[in-house]
C-alpha cells in the first residue's frame, strides 16, 4: 500500500518511486481546488522540490495581466537597477547577506506559473 511504502521510505531514507509527498490540499484553502496535474506542472516549471513549496495562491487580476504581458514579451515589466559601489566589496559576505534576505522574505521567492505550465 502507499502508506506502507511511505513508512518504508521514512524509515529507510529512500524514496518510494510512485509516492507523492504533497498535493494541493496540503496548502491553504485557495489551493484546494487546484488539480494535482496542474500542481505537478507548476512544480516542474519552477524546478523545485515539492517539499520546498510553502504555499499556493491564484493570481490576482493584475498579476494575470502582468504575466500575460511577460509571456508575450520577455522584456515586458522588467526593471533593473545598477549601482556602482565604492570601496572594497566582500562578494562572499554580500551573497550570504542577500541569501539571508531571500530566506526571511517569502515574497522574494514568489514564482508565477501560467496555467498549463
Amino acid at each position: 500500500s502507499r502508506v506502507a511504502a511511505h513508512c518504508r521510505e521514512v524509515l529507510e531514507g529512500e524514496p518510494a518511486s510512485n509516492l507523492r509527498r504533497l498535493v494541493p490540499s496540503d496548502f491553504g484553502p485557495l489551493a484546494r481546488g487546484l488539480p494535482v496535474e496542474a500542481f505537478d506542472a507548476a512544480i516542474d516549471a519552477c524546478g523545485v522540490k515539492e517539499v520546498d513549496v510553502e504555499d499556493i495562491y491564484p493570481c490576482t487580476a493584475l498579476q494575470e495581466g502582468l504575466l500575460m504581458e511577460t509571456l508575450l514579451s520577455r522584456t515586458a515589466n522588467v526593471e533593473q537597477l545598477a549601482l556602482k559601489l565604492a570601496g572594497p566589496l566582500d562578494a562572499k559576505l554580500w551573497r550570504e547577506a542577500w541569501a539571508a534576505v531571500v530566506r526571511r522574505h517569502g515574497v522574494l521567492r514568489t514564482r508565477l506559473v501560467a496555467a498549463g505550465g
